[in-house]
């Protein structure tokens, strides 16, 4: 019925999984900015400057993905997403976290194109619709759960593991 390969499962668990990074990392963001003294102003900047790399990167992103293959990007994806939250666990200044979180959350721009190719290739036009139904399921699952756990965590444990977890 759904046409879901072994390709695809894959994908999907890899799919929850960053979406479940994602969000675990992203809701509280601002507050984690503001307890190491970033203005609101400061958070903003950080927030847009973030949003603007990620855009500009899409494109780029794709021709890459031309370039080297669907797989390679996703796991280029991966690495961009796994490595800043872990070293944003080790730094206490907002200058320098900054920087890191532009390229954590940059990372999702090689993601996105890479599932969606894969989503692409792996469809046929009876299961296409479908198909980008249940890879996008992972996203809100991600964001009904993740932040959630994570704001316990940080009630409990402070900041230092949500982002060890993230990464």
């Amino acid at each position: 019925m759904l046409g879901l390969n072994r390709e695809l499962w894959l994908l999907f668990a890899l799919n929850l999984a960053i979406g479940f990074a994602n969000q675990f990392v992203q809701p509280l963001f601002p507050l984690f900015l503001s307890g190491l003294g970033a203005s609101e102003v400061e958070i903003g900047l950080v927030l847009s400057l973030a949003n603007v790399v990620s855009m500009m990167l899409m494109i780029p992103s794709g021709l890459l993905m031309n370039r080297i293959g669907k797989r390679s990007v996703l796991l280029l994806s991966v690495v961009l997403a796994s490595a800043p939250p872990l070293l944003i666990s080790l730094v206490g200044d907002w200058r320098v976290v900054a920087p890191l979180y532009i390229v954590f959350s940059a990372s999702f721009s090689f993601f996105i194109v890479a599932r969606m190719a894969i989503v692409s290739d792996n469809a046929t036009p009876g299961n296409r619709a479908t198909l980008f139904s249940v890879m996008n399921l992972a996203w809100p699952v991600g964001g009904i759960f993740a932040p959630i756990v994570s704001g316990r965590i940080v009630e409990g444990l402070g900041w230092a593991p949500i982002f060890q977890v993230a990464s």
